[in-house]
């Protein structure tokens, strides 16, 4: 056991000390033995077990704001373009994070499928990538051991993989007090029954799960979705594009001067637009899981299967096996190959939409009224948000009580790995501002 205490003249003149300090303790995940005041009202003790003392000291420091804010940051997936992006980003805004924020982010892990490098004192971000090529074997367990012993009272895992594996280890590190910051929609559309219990650990205090990075990139869609939730707004209805890639082929194969789909499709992979595997865009399937972490927000707790998808693949592209996407060139040239075999139906759709002066979209929407979740493809006329959609462009149109004559829209760019890596980015800084309250 060891004795932690603030000591200072007036703290009984004081309002809010005691708060601050307990406060402190439970941000770093430290449990409190026994707590004692002196009859001088100069000091307040508590006693916390020997392993929990430096991360309550520094916890409490930071609270007070003796020392600056720190944090030890865990990157998962850190070969991958995002995180690329998010490491260059994270680099150049040092400087100004120590100056204007008092914030100081040190990776003390990083990871990719293969390979992974722990540094207690923390690597410098530019050091990242060359570190973890010369690491040692990837081991989750051991990932999250080093994480879970780390010091710092502020610890977040990074996750820029789109790996089921990992985001099964989200409940384990949020009850352990490392928040998870990431990208992965394996936990947020996953199966009801563990998201629920990654949302039952959050809801105990320990540690949050912040995704909005996952969907519109850097668009502030979940950030509205959560005000509106929070100010008592009631959601009927979430509609909209948000699949940049998807939202990149529709718009190139129905422009006054088209291209054929299988281009369109070629080019998005070509710009870094898709996930790892192209067919969960063409399919709907990651539409759909972005929709479902929308949808589980709101209370409806449904599975993947329940959500109704139109595919832009034909059975055989879809069942076929292709290899590595990313690593592998001629798996994109024969995926390309086969979907030129669908070049004249998506021209024929796209020149029937246009005699109607329609465009093709690609649509997720969340029903709240009728509790159905839907991917489909679909024309829309100048009278909807969609038809002037650019080709990196997002759209979600929120309908809700208030917003019931005219919904609220959420538009802009978001394809591409550098905004997914700033959705990070802005995700974390807003973590970061719970720590110093």
């Amino acid at each position: 056991m060891s004795i932690v205490a603030i000591i200072g003249e007036g703290m009984a003149f004081r309002k809010g000390v005691t708060a601050t300090f307990m406060g402190a303790l439970a941000t770093a995940n430290v449990n409190v033995r026994v707590i004692a005041q002196g009859s001088s009202e100069r000091q307040v003790a508590v006693v916390v077990n020997e392993e929990d003392t430096t991360r309550a000291l520094r916890s409490v420091h930071q609270a007070f704001t003796l020392s600056g804010t720190a944090a030890s940051i865990g990157l998962l997936g850190s070969t991958g373009v995002v995180a690329e992006n998010l490491i260059k980003t994270l680099s150049e805004q040092k400087k100004g994070m120590k100056d204007n924020l008092n914030l100081d982010l040190r990776v003390v892990a990083a990871g990719c499928e293969n390979k992974m490098v722990l540094d207690e004192m923390g690597m410098d971000w530019a050091a990242v990538d060359s570190k973890v090529s010369g690491g040692v074997p990837m081991d989750l367990d051991a990932f999250t051991a080093a994480m879970v012993a780390d010091i710092n009272p502020h610890r977040v895992i990074v996750d820029c993989t789109s790996s089921p594996k990992v985001a099964a280890y989200y409940k384990e590190w949020i009850k352990a007090g490392i928040n998870v910051v990431g990208v992965n929609k394996h936990c947020g559309a996953g199966p009801v029954i563990e998201y629920q219990k990654v949302l039952a650990a959050t809801k105990k205090g320990a540690a949050d799960y912040l995704w909005s990075g996952a969907i519109g990139a850097a668009l502030p869609v979940v950030v509205t979705l959560r005000d509106l939730i929070e100010t008592g707004d009631e959601i009927h209805k979430i509609e909209g594009c948000l699949s940049g890639s998807m939202a990149a082929v529709a718009y190139n194969i129905c422009k006054q001067d088209p291209i054929p789909f299988s281009h369109a499709v070629r080019d998005v992979i070509a710009n870094g637009y898709c996930e790892s595997d192209p067919r969960d865009d063409l399919s709907g399937l990651d539409l759909a899981r972005k929709l479902l972490h929308l949808a589980r927000a709101l209370g409806m707790m449904i599975e993947i299967e329940d959500v109704k998808i139109e595919s832009m693949l034909s059975p055989d592209v879809a069942a076929n096996s292709y290899g590595n996407f990313r690593t592998d060139p001629a798996a994109v040239d024969q995926l390309i190959k086969d979907l030129s075999k669908s070049d004249d139906k998506w021209a024929a759709m796209s020149k029937a939409a246009s005699a109607e002066g329609k465009v093709l979209r690609q649509v997720g929407v969340v029903d709240v009224v009728a509790g159905k979740v839907s991917v489909e493809v679909r024309a829309v006329d100048n009278q909807s948000p969609m038809f002037r959609l650019k080709a990196v462009e997002n759209l979600v149109s929120f309908s809700t009580a208030r917003y019931i004559n005219s919904p609220l829209i959420v538009k802009g760019a978001a394809a591409g790995a550098l905004l997914t890596a700033t959705g990070l980015f802005a995700e974390i800084l807003r973590l970061s501002k719970t720590w110093t309250k």
